[in-house]
């Protein structure tokens, strides 16, 4: 299991940031490789959501697949803000395996 945050200042709403947790499992039946674990958004100083999440990726990560988003309670988000959610985790944990590589 890996775990690192994202920081963001947004001018909009404050400070921002993003604490992950996931964990990469591959199989020999399948090209793809699951990633799969938490996370726990602020987007704002007075806002916290949790979430658990899984999908798939390639390899090389050029290929993505099947997000689930599960929070862990109902939130007051709309169908784009969590899609959002989606992509910062998906686009997050890939720049976070760059770099570590």
């Amino acid at each position: 299991m890996e775990d690192f945050i994202v920081k963001r200042e947004n001018s909009k709403d404050g400070k921002w940031y993003m604490y992950i947790g996931f964990q990469d499992m591959r199989t020999d039946c399948n090209p793809m490789v699951n990633c799969f674990g938490s996370v726990l958004i602020r987007p704002d100083d007075e806002s916290e959501y949790w979430f658990n999440y899984s999908f798939h990726h390639s390899l090389d990560w050029h290929e993505f697949s099947g997000m689930i988003l599960r929070p862990i309670k109902k939130y007051p988000l709309t169908k784009e803000q969590i899609r959002e959610i989606g992509s910062d985790i998906f686009y997050n944990i890939k720049e976070f395996i760059t770099k570590m590589n």
